[in-house]
């Protein structure tokens, strides 16, 4: 791993709790910037004895007392501010452990225990985070320190209110080492990059915290692996010499809970030694007793000497591994609907358009635990439904910095029998896990309007949405589903203010209307794409409404299976919804049912400069369309990335929610991928709109002239012919349309990614220069 350059990244003001003793009876909260944390570090005093010393916890607390009146417990953390790390290990000194936080960029700073000596080195890292984090964040970050040190922690580190001793002692020979030259560079752990690959989880079995959290296990001995993880495993040892003693058995120790895969590993890295011994070595390795370690110091070792692991994914986005799902690429080909690289390669050069894989962690789980019971598997209409089902649980409690809430509109397209009904019963039991609401087809707006409630999540399921759309698209459309698309427009926008409904007749009067506050509607219909095509036209897109839609289809022609039972929300899901439900409901007892206050969501530096990036990228994308239907479709396409970034977030961590670099780059690669499908599915299925049908009918028109099915009038449409250039003067006589209708259905062409327009010089027989266009079939 190469060196990292310290970064300055402005955060919070750092808040942490002092106690006069280990009781926690009494405790002092103090807020300082981190210079002035690391100078209270070194002030502290020098005392008799350990006893006498103060404790140092970086994080806050409420006024819950245990049964013997202390504040100091699990259950009464309110938020966490930072890290402490324990070592007791008595051989790794301060100054190495200072320089192997330095190569990850971690900004922290080290002092002695009071009982440390030179000769058996104890020592405490205390590492800030960048703002306060709720306290089930803890136990990650403190898998990604114990990993960026090799594993030595002590156990007690991960104990959610554990307090340490600061301060000198007549034998600890007290001082602070600071990472980095100037305390204030480094960055803070929450803040770098996804560090999980290194992470090294609390051992000892995998016991439980104080106050009942599940700790994460260690490796089990023998615990199964990826034949991936053991190849990458076989990489990073290769990059290290066996012959330094004191990594060889590291090595080892960290291996030792992978039993004989860990051992043969071991053993084939042993023999590039010069000392390796047959007789001996093996016996060394049945002497590892590992307690804090695991595979992954091997991942965290090797990078530090500048090992880069294949698998790490250097665009920043998270997605899972294909390799991880049965089915998830079965029947994919470049020629499918739902691959979108030959989509305008001009206006999307920006990214790949390329759908992604689920997003890591409760997503991933949802989707692989849903194709395994599958009839016909749907990788991409399974992870759209579960993005929609998380949208839906986030009630209007959940706010952007902007003030915009998390509702999304989607819609998968497959083809009649190809596997809709298991995605479709994936974001109502989401949804209703988390405690939002669920609606059927509403009749009307009015009739819509009346199922809303204030600050509560509302999926709204359609099983046949073309329907809809041919309704609303009909010459003699009724008046309520008009009213009714106009609603599903107001509302997807309406979420970060209040919404008042219409006022409406009855026989004893008005009814007066109602003021519903940040109601936050979600929409989720599936169709058959010739039913799509029919029922959607230019119009949609026109008005907003399908720009709004975030789109996925449907792999064609997936081979059957048997399955024989049915699926039911993964545990993890069922647990991350219910943390969700929590936090909802959390606020809404702090406040009244119509003053609640929100949970802002925070956006992490990066994150917010990548953000700024894809709202140029995407306006320059829509700046390039040649038609107004693309422009149109482009339009919403920063507001959606940061929608579902935020959504991603908030099921992170739903009390303390923040997008980071990771959730917009999966959110950007899935509008990307949304927006350039729908272009696709709009020139092979809607012909709704007569720029389509125009468009339509002029391909056939420069695929005939290609062919040398009309005769050329000029000499230059002979030459042009004969390099496979249709000439554009050729085709437009041909197409008898109006120029301007000719000219926007060659534009709807070109950002389909159907024809290029090319321009060049000719010479005219009077010896004049003129311009001469050209279209050349991209496909």
């Amino acid at each position: 791993m190469n060196e990292p350059i310290p970064r300055r990244l402005e955060v919070e003001n750092l808040t942490w709790t002092e106690l006069p003793n280990k009781t926690g009876k009494t405790m002092n909260k103090h807020s300082g910037s981190w210079l002035e944390f690391i100078e209270r570090l070194k002030t502290v005093g020098t005392f008799p004895a350990k006893k006498q010393c103060p404790w140092l916890k970086l994080a806050t607390f409420g006024d819950k007392r245990s049964e013997k009146g202390s504040l100091r417990h699990n259950a009464n953390v309110v938020t966490v501010t930072g890290l402490e790390a324990d070592y007791d290990g008595e051989v790794m000194s301060m100054a190495t452990a200072k320089e192997q936080l330095e190569r990850h960029g971690i900004r922290a700073a080290l002092y002695p225990s009071p009982s440390s000596t030179p000769e058996k080195p104890r020592w405490r890292a205390v590492c800030p985070l960048s703002r306060p984090h709720a306290p089930e964040q803890r136990q990650r970050f403190m898998g990604w320190l114990n990993g960026a040190l090799g594993g030595v922690l002590a156990g007690e580190s991960f104990t959610l209110s554990q307090g340490y001793f600061f301060g000198a002692t007549p034998t600890n020979h007290y001082h602070v080492l600071v990472t980095f030259d100037d305390p204030d560079d480094g960055t803070c752990i929450d803040q770098l990059d996804n560090l999980d690959e290194i992470a090294i989880s609390k051992s000892h079995g995998g016991s439980s915290g104080k106050d009942g959290r599940a700790l994460s296990p260690p490796s089990a001995v023998g615990a199964p692996v990826t034949d991936q993880t053991v190849e990458d495993l076989r990489s990073a040892l290769q990059s290290m010499s066996a012959d330094d003693r004191s990594l060889w058995v590291r090595m080892g120790m960290a291996l030792k809970p992978l039993g004989d895969v860990g051992r043969d590993l071991w053993l084939e890295w042993s023999t590039k030694s010069s000392k390796f011994d047959s007789e001996k070595d093996p016996s060394t390795w049945e002497s590892f007793r590992p307690t804090s370690t695991g595979y992954q110091a091997v991942f965290a070792e090797a990078q530090r000497s500048g090992w880069i692991n294949p698998a790490r994914n250097p665009r920043g986005a998270h997605i899972a591994d294909v390799g991880d799902f049965e089915c998830l690429d079965e029947g994919l080909s470049p020629s499918d609907p739902a691959d979108p690289a030959r989509v305008d390669a001009d206006s999307l050069a920006t990214l790949d358009a390329a759908y992604p894989l689920p997003f890591r962690g409760i997503m991933t789980d949802v989707v692989r635990s849903a194709l395994a019971v599958s009839n016909k598997p749907q990788p991409y209409l399974c992870t759209l439904s579960a993005l929609i089902g998380m949208a839906a649980s986030c009630s209007g409690i959940y706010s952007l910095p902007s003030g915009m809430r998390l509702n999304l509109y989607g819609c998968g397209v497959a083809g009649t029998g190809e596997g809709k009904d298991q995605p479709r019963s994936i974001a109502t039991t989401i949804c209703k896990a988390s405690g939002g609401s669920l609606i059927g087809k509403p009749a009307s707006g009015p009739g819509l309007e009346d199922c809303l409630v204030s600050h509560t999540g509302t999926l709204i399921a359609l099983d046949e949405i073309a329907h809809f759309f041919a309704a609303i698209n009909s010459g003699k459309a009724p008046p309520h589903l008009i009213e009714l698309a106009g609603t599903l427009l107001q509302l997807f926008s309406a979420s970060r203010n209040n919404y008042h409904t219409r006022i409406r007749a009855a026989t004893k009067g008005a009814i007066p209307s109602r003021v519903i506050r940040n109601p936050v509607v979600s929409l989720l219909g599936f169709a058959t794409p010739e039913k799509l095509g029919e029922a959607v036209g230019i119009s949609n897109i026109e008005d907003g409404l399908l720009g709004r839609f975030v789109f996925a289809f449907g792999q064609p022609g997936v081979t059957p299976r048997r399955v024989n039972q049915s699926w039911a929300l993964p545990d993890s899901a069922a647990n991350a919804a219910d943390a969700v439900r929590q936090a909802v409901s959390l606020e809404m007892l702090l406040g009244d049912k119509e003053e609640v206050d929100c949970i802002s969501i925070q956006i992490d530096p990066a994150a917010e400069i990548r953000l700024d990036e894809l709202m140029v990228d995407f306006e320059q994308q829509r700046q390039n369309a040649k038609s107004a239907f693309a422009m149109a479709l482009l339009a919403r396409s920063c507001e959606k990335c940061e929608r579902v970034a935020g959504v991603l977030a908030v099921w992170d961590s739903p009390h303390v929610p923040m997008i980071t670099l990771e959730h917009v780059a999966w959110a950007a690669q899935l509008v990307l991928a949304s927006d350039a499908a729908l272009l696709r599915f709009s020139g092979e299925y809607m012909h709704g709109g007569q720029t389509q049908a125009n468009a339509q009918r002029v391909l056939n028109l420069i695929k005939r002239a290609v062919a040398g099915d009309f005769k050329p009038q000029k000499r230059h449409e002979q030459v042009m012919i004969r390099k496979g250039i249709a000439p554009y003067s050729m085709v437009m006589r041909a197409s008898k349309l109006a120029k301007r209708d000719f000219d926007d259905a060659v534009a709807h062409l070109v950002d389909l990614a159907e024809v290029e327009l090319v321009t060049f010089q000719s010479q005219h027989p009077n010896g004049r220069e003129e311009k001469t266009r050209g279209l050349i079939l991209r496909r």
